[in-house]
């Protein structure tokens, strides 16, 4: 008797992608990641239910862009969370690690937040 599952895609599937590929420290790659994340967005307004992506989801990619000196990226996406934030998205709610990496980028290339 053969048995057919059922298996698809959920939030902690993406991240550990986005995870891997943001570790990699290569603009390439990095990219890549940055698409998972558009595609989870995509795939949570269209009410999927298992796809959301959260803090965590930033905050890697974040990072990814931080660790290669793409500092506006890094801001772009703390931005992101913000306005996903304001507009009720709780899960994706910037913390204390997504601001403090956006500083500690701009403080190593020597520039001020604006």
């Amino acid at each position: 008797k053969k048995s057919h599952l059922s298996i698809a895609p959920n939030t902690h599937s993406f991240n550990t992608l986005i995870f891997a590929l943001s570790k990699s420290e290569t603009k390439e790659l990095l990219e890549r990641a940055m698409s998972l994340l558009d595609h989870m967005e995509y795939l949570s307004s269209n009410s999927t239910g298992n796809v959301l992506p959260n803090v965590l989801s930033y905050n890697f990619l974040i990072d990814g862009w931080s660790k290669i000196g793409e500092t506006q990226n890094a801001f772009s996406l703390l931005k992101r969370m913000i306005k996903l934030q304001e507009n009720g998205q709780i899960e994706s709610s910037p913390n204390v690690i997504s601001f403090s990496t956006v500083i500690h980028s701009f403080a190593a290339k020597g520039h001020a937040l604006k």
